[in-house]
């Protein structure tokens, strides 16, 4: 029997936004965040709060194409993802740090400088 995964019309958008920015800002960084958002939800990533402060220096903004979870330790970071878990999300702003959308993440860094896609 097949299944067809639910096409979420947030993710479609953002997908559709992503492209945009990379083709309006000439910033191949969108692009690929797209390509990987666009993926089956079975094949789309989940990250770790703990292995973003492992894989990412606090003076680049992380942006996940997927779910960040709330297991690990984190400093002051920038994170920009699809999606946070509420743990993830408290993680982050006692830490000091800044959860936002990928759409915020866009508008502070059009050309994608100082940004670092994990997962």
């Amino acid at each position: 029997m097949k299944t067809y995964e639910y096409e979420n019309p947030n993710r479609v958008a953002l997908t559709e936004e992503l492209r945009n920015a990379a083709s309006k800002n000439k910033a191949a960084i969108w692009a690929a965040v797209a390509e990987k958002l666009s993926k089956t939800g079975k094949n789309r990533c989940e990250v770790n709060v703990g292995d973003i402060a492992k894989n990412a220096s606090e003076k680049e903004a992380v942006v996940v194409p997927g779910r960040v979870l709330g297991f690990g330790k984190i400093g002051k970071m920038e994170i920009a993802a699809f999606s946070f878990t509420q743990g993830a999300r408290k993680k982050i702003i006692e830490s000091g740090g800044k959860a936002m959308s990928i759409p915020d993440l866009i508008k502070k860094s059009p050309k994608g400088s100082n940004v670092r896609i994990l997962g």
